[in-house]
């Protein structure tokens, strides 16, 4: 398998780090991304919660906020995804920008501030596709202006447990 990333790198790092993440996430949707070859040292399987993992190697949240890509995330190998932070309502997040590069790091400093397409949409996605086909977690946020936090994680509980394997409430 040719690995695209090292020809696509220098233009990506030109970009914008939240332009890049765009671009990144509609290359994940329209299927233009190698697939890597998958995991099988039984030495790195494992079990969380009762189900079996491959690996321990999974995707946190924030990298597809709003259940874009989290079935195309299995395929490239993780053994568990986690979308989010979904909040009740939609809402912006912080102005931009909000995510800089610390290229000598290899890292980033991400001030998103929640930005989320919102609960409804991200049901949406999640009742209309079959079941991921690995571990799946939610992370759960609350509105930043909401005036009943509380509120918003129980009803965000209530709405996504059907969906995950595991929930994330981050406070």
């Amino acid at each position: 398998m040719i690995d695209p990333y090292p020809l696509v790198k220098p233009w990506l790092m030109r970009l914008d780090p939240e332009t890049a993440h765009e671009f990144a996430l509609r290359a994940l949707a329209l299927g233009v991304v190698p697939r890597p070859a998958p995991l099988s040292d039984p030495i790195l399987a494992g079990a969380l919660f009762g189900r079996r993992l491959a690996h321990p190697i999974g995707l946190a949240a924030g990298f597809d906020k709003d259940a874009r890509v989290y079935r195309t995330m299995f395929g490239q190998g993780f053994s568990f995804v986690e979308v989010g932070g979904v909040t009740p309502l939609p809402q912006p997040g912080n102005p931009r920008p909000r995510v800089f590069r610390l290229p000598d790091d290899a890292a980033v400093i991400n001030r998103m501030g929640f930005p989320s397409a919102g609960a409804a949409l991200v049901e949406y996605r999640l009742a209309s596709q079959p079941r991921a086909p690995g571990m799946l977690g939610i992370n759960l946020a609350s509105n930043a202006q909401s005036p009943d936090p509380v509120a918003d994680f129980s009803g965000l509980v209530a709405r996504f447990a059907r969906y995950a394997d595991f929930l994330t409430l981050d406070i």
